[in-house]
């Protein structure tokens, strides 16, 4: 659907993703930036090396375009796993944005031709 619009080595992005696996199931529940940044800290892992929530949270966004990542409504919660609620980017485009395409070389919503 998109592509990341901040590159990361594979090895970190499946670490992110693996880290809200974990949180997830820690929690009971899909974390939010705080919870998963507070396992991360916890943790002290070199593969998730952006650990502060401002930073984490682009890190998510960029997990979530690249649709690795499943977000709810108001992109609060975050999960690996598709569960009620939740959608991935290509999931949300095809519900909101009827008719348009993503340009990928700029990254923006245009009128399908």
């Amino acid at each position: 659907m998109s592509h990341a619009v901040m590159p990361f080595p594979g090895c970190v992005v499946n670490s992110y993703v693996q880290a809200i696996e974990r949180a997830e199931k820690l929690c009971g529940h899909p974390p939010n930036a705080g919870e998963l940044a507070a396992l991360l800290v916890h943790e002290d892992s070199r593969w998730t090396p952006l650990k502060k929530t401002p930073m984490l949270m682009g890190i998510i966004f960029n997990l979530y375009r690249e649709d690795l990542v499943y977000t709810d409504k108001i992109l609060g919660r975050f999960s690996v796993h598709k569960q009620e609620g939740f959608m991935k980017f290509s999931d949300f485009h095809k519900k909101h944005h009827l008719g348009y395409s993503l340009d990928y070389k700029t990254q923006r919503y245009v009128p399908e031709p």
